[in-house]
């Protein structure tokens, strides 16, 4: 992707991934206003595309503030109490994850669809509650026979 290099009035020296008509005057992170200067043709990378993806999802497409680096995204966690997750939190979540797509696909296979939403929901309830097994079986007993019972047609 090409790049635009920029000045301020202070000195900063940035540069902006031209995505459409970029203006000749920008404001600097300073609050500076800032110019386009005359630079090399320069293009942007991978680190670029991870940049403008970390914008959307950290700022939300409606936001006017940019990341011109990675250390206006390290100051953006910083302010907001974002931690980065360790490579062996990372590691631990794509393993869990993919444990969960292959239960999942087995689950719905050999039970249902209905089975592996019967499961989250169990999971949930219990974890909400912080009940064991016997505690949920017995939840679920009551309230299928209460749900029976009041699914009955009226007689009239």
């Amino acid at each position: 992707m090409p790049l635009v290099k920029y000045k301020c009035e202070k000195g900063h020296v940035y540069r902006r991934i031209l995505l459409a008509d970029l203006p000749s005057v920008d404001v600097c992170k300073c609050g500076s206003q800032s110019k386009r200067v005359m630079s090399n043709f320069g293009l942007g990378g991978q680190i670029f595309f991870d940049l403008m993806q970390a914008e959307s999802t950290l700022l939300g497409s409606g936001s006017s503030e940019r990341f011109n680096d990675s250390n206006d995204v390290r100051a953006w966690e910083k302010n907001n109490g974002v931690v980065q997750c360790t490579a062996k939190e990372q590691r631990e979540y794509r393993e869990y994850t993919t444990d969960q797509a292959v239960d999942q696909h087995k689950t719905i296979v050999n039970e249902g669809r209905e089975a592996w939403f019967d499961r989250g929901d169990k999971e949930e309830i219990q974890q909400s509650n912080g009940w064991n097994d016997s505690q949920y079986n017995r939840w679920k007993e009551v309230s299928d026979e209460y749900e029976s019972r009041n699914d009955k047609p009226e007689a009239t």
